[in-house]
């Protein structure tokens, strides 16, 4: 036989040595040993590796509480806090520290894209409204000033109202905060010196000299009328100004924007709890 004739005839004989082997396999029991075993290693396989991958899931998103979520919820939390100024507290710097920090650093990548929107456009609003914050404090003493100097037609360069306990000293107060919100400083001085027993009211004008500022107390009954009046006056002006309907139209959409992502950073929290 030629060479192509041996090759054909040892294929021949494997190839049927083969199929007689496959065949004695395919109708003997060792069929369903084999196969169970195999199917039984792949899926003891697949069941670790979905562990092990759940376990490392879990590990990082543990961590990243500490790193990122965590520390941003309470930042988030603390200005929402900040989020109903009064004549009391006034407007307050919010914080940001936390988020610079996380976008500063290779954290910012494990942050979701829709929390990463989200959170950027937070975080954008609360920079706009501190910086805002500075505007208002000279803004509004400008405007106060300059309706007192009118309305007490005389030149001032500030306005202050003042409680002296008996046997006393005055104790004033600026009145900017006040203003702004609405809430007289009388009934602001009366609830922080109430302990000092009655109290008596006056309003300190300091008016412009060529060399220096002079005050004068003002506390007759019709004297401390005519305040009322010069407050509502006051208070109406201020409201109206540009920068205090910017600032409060600001805080709105921070405090309402600021539960939602509130909230999704909370369930970045939960989440690895839950695998």
């Amino acid at each position: 036989m030629t060479v192509r004739e041996d090759l054909s005839y040892g294929i021949s004989i494997a190839g049927g040595a083969a199929i007689g082997a496959l065949s004695w396999f395919l109708n003997s029991p060792l069929l369903g040993v084999v196969t169970g075993v195999l199917l039984g290693t792949g899926l003891a396989l697949l069941t670790q590796s979905r562990t092990q991958k759940r376990a490392w899931r879990r590990e990082l998103g543990l961590r990243n509480i500490d790193t990122i979520y965590g520390p941003l919820y309470r930042e988030i939390t603390a200005n929402l806090a900040k989020g109903a100024p009064s004549a009391k507290t006034s407007f307050q710097m919010l914080n940001t520290a936390e988020w610079q920090r996380i976008k500063s650093d290779y954290l910012y990548h494990f942050v979701p894209d829709q929390l990463k929107d989200v959170l950027e456009h937070q975080y954008k609003l609360v920079e706009k409204y501190n910086s805002l914050i500075g505007r208002v404090l000279t803004e509004v003493g400008q405007a106060i000033v300059k309706e007192a100097s009118v309305f007490f037609d005389r030149p001032l360069q500030g306005i202050m109202y003042a409680a002296t306990p008996s046997g006393g000293s005055a104790l004033p107060m600026t009145i900017d905060t006040a203003v702004m919100f609405g809430e007289h400083p009388r009934d602001y001085l009366r609830t922080i010196y109430s302990e000092l027993g009655p109290l008596k009211f006056s309003v300190m004008l300091t008016r412009r000299e060529p060399t220096r500022g002079v005050t004068e107390a003002l506390d007759t009954p019709a004297d401390l009328k005519r305040f009322d009046e010069f407050f509502e006056a006051a208070c109406k002006k201020v409201r109206e100004l540009d920068v205090i309907v910017e600032i409060h139209r600001i805080l709105g959409e921070i405090n309402f924007g600021g539960q939602e992502v509130q909230e999704r950073t909370l369930r970045q929290i939960r989440e690895p709890w839950s695998m």
